[in-house]
């Protein structure tokens, strides 16, 4: 994905690339090492996810947030039992009683689970009732279409009904038939495929009511909540932002690669004035911390087996699989009250602690903190709490994009630090400072009405 990002960067006739263009001759040391790059991952930090599942969500404006979800046959669970060397997808699919396992990346549902969700939608409204997979974000959503293979649709809205169709899970039921005689549908029959979508507010926010793919972690309040979006604006407590600090780090893995030396994560931490906690504000993937189990290096019961107090907390709407081609903030308060107290707490997980964790328990590699001595006041006369919510909010509307080399925790972090105090900062990784463009501006342009 670098190595596209990268081609794509270099080559592109845009012309606020030019300078880049120009610098990268063919044969030059640079272009051999722009190519060499082309073989390394450079993300912030939640690579690994995307080889325990495909991204499979992504974003249509125009029908709102859009998933794909497998449809399966009842006795898909039972099939893979009793030939376990012949189908190696289903045992990692179904629990050892014989049901679909929960949240999979990619969505799963019996047949039979899909008529149910049916059974009380109209012709008209085509809704889907219910949850998918134990996905709380993907409820109550409308069917969009089912497909055999890419490109074959056995349904779609556009089709009118059978004469004998009086409701729509007759539709839906009808449609599913009607795939094992498709001659165009795969054989031996294989999974189907539906795409389903939320309304349309759904391709700026998690409700309706409180747009933006941002979210606060108020874990020190007496009563733990997340809350996210304009919500953020309107509840923000008490406390104003007095001093900003860049902290950076890589991924501890039981076994790291040449390319893994590469990827570093890149956060902003607040200090504020009433000195209770600090806070850790963050870009990454959006439903990354939904998407994994609410776990995050933030706070120390990440590894908790039954259940971290973040996903806990977590709002329905915020659990859904994760998308890596999109982005959200996050505001992580956290247990320290003192940048001292947190340098602790960082170096308590990570490789250079005092008391050597094993390497599975280890959550930060070579981390900088303060990265390059990136610490200052912060300068703005607007810096309460709910100030700050607003500005990440902004942003995040400005732009919901993910992209390795232009939109990625380093930019987003570097951004904040820049605005919040006035002292400049870059992006980790040199190779792509060239490209890096400061989006200061998207902190106070606030959003029109969604």
């Amino acid at each position: 994905q670098a190595g596209r990002a990268l081609a794509h960067t270099f080559w592109r006739p845009a012309s606020s690339l030019a300078p880049v263009a120009m610098a990268v001759m063919p044969g030059s040391f640079l272009f051999k090492l722009t190519l060499f790059a082309s073989m390394l991952p450079i993300g912030c930090g939640l690579r690994d996810l995307a080889r325990q599942a495909r991204a499979t969500s992504k974003v249509e404006f125009e029908e709102g947030y859009v998933w794909h979800v497998d449809i399966v046959p009842d006795d898909f669970c039972a099939a893979a039992a009793a030939r376990p060397n012949v189908e190696v997808v289903r045992p990692r699919a179904c629990t050892a009683n014989g049901t679909l396992k929960l949240r999979r990346g990619r969505p799963m549902i019996f047949r039979s689970e899909l008529l149910a969700m049916a059974s009380t939608s109209s012709l008209s409204d085509k809704m889907l009732r219910g949850t998918v997979n134990g996905w709380g974000a993907i409820t109550n959503t409308t069917l969009m279409s089912i497909t055999c293979k890419r490109g074959v649709y056995i349904w779609n809205p556009s089709q009118v009904p059978k004469s004998e169709e009086t409701t729509f899970m007759e539709v839906v039921s009808n449609a599913l038939e009607d795939a094992a005689f498709d001659p165009e549908c795969p054989r031996p029959a294989q999974a189907l495929r539906m795409r389903v979508a939320l309304p349309p507010w759904s391709a700026v926010g998690w409700s309706q009511t409180s747009p933006g793919f941002v979210w606060w972690y108020k874990a020190q309040d007496s009563n733990p909540r997340v809350i996210f979006g304009e919500d953020m604006v309107r509840h923000a407590s008490d406390g104003r932002a007095v001093r900003a600090h860049l902290i950076t780090h890589r991924y501890a893995k039981e076994q790291e690669y040449f390319k893994d030396k590469l990827t570093w994560h890149t956060a902003v931490l607040l200090e504020w004035d009433h000195q209770q906690f600090v806070t850790v504000v963050e870009l990454a993937w959006l439903n990354g911390i939904g998407g994994y189990g609410g776990m995050s290096n933030w706070y120390d019961d990440k590894d908790n087996k039954s259940g971290t107090g973040l996903f806990k907390a977590l709002p329905q709407s915020l659990i859904a699989p994760w998308n890596s081609k999109m982005s959200e903030l996050r505001m992580n308060d956290v247990q320290a009250r003192t940048v001292e107290e947190f340098g602790a707490y960082v170096k308590k997980y990570s490789d250079s602690a005092d008391v050597p964790l094993p390497q599975e328990k280890q959550r930060f590699l070579e981390p900088e903190f303060p990265w390059k001595g990136k610490s200052a006041n912060v300068w703005l006369l607007r810096n309460t709490r709910s100030d700050i919510a607003r500005y990440l909010v902004n942003y995040v509307r400005a732009d919901g994009s993910y992209d390795e080399l232009r939109r990625n925790c380093q930019t987003f972090a570097a951004d904040l630090f820049t605005f919040l105090t006035g002292v400049k900062a870059s992006v980790k990784i040199p190779l792509f400072k060239s490209a890096y463009q400061r989006h200061m501006e998207q902190f106070v342009n606030e959003p029109l009405m969604p």
